[in-house]
C-alpha cells in the first residue's frame, strides 16, 4: 500500500474514532428560535423593496431582539 494512502488512512480513523472519545457537550439557544426574511418589490418599474425580518424568540428569556420592534437593517457595505 503507498505510504501516503496509508497516512491518510491512519489519520481518518483516528479523526473519527477521536470524535466518539472527546466527551459531548450539549448547546442551547437562549433566545432566537427562528427567522424569516420577506422581501417584496415596490413596483416592476423601480428598484425599491421592502424588506421584513420576523423573527421567533423565546418568551421566557430576558434577551431582547429589538427595541419595541424597531431596528437597523446594516448589509455591511456603508449604504443608508
Amino acid at each position: 500500500m503507498d505510504l501516503r494512502i496509508r497516512r491518510f488512512l491512519i489519520l481518518a480513523f483516528l479523526f473519527v474514532s477521536g470524535g466518539s472519545i472527546v466527551p459531548v457537550q450539549s448547546a442551547f439557544a437562549t433566545h432566537i428560535r427562528a427567522g424569516e426574511i420577506t422581501i417584496t418589490r415596490r413596483s416592476c418599474s423601480s428598484l425599491d423593496f421592502i424588506v421584513t425580518i420576523t423573527i421567533y424568540t423565546n418568551t421566557g428569556s430576558s434577551i431582547r431582539f429589538s427595541n419595541d420592534g424597531v431596528g437597523e437593517l446594516n448589509f455591511g457595505d456603508g449604504s443608508d
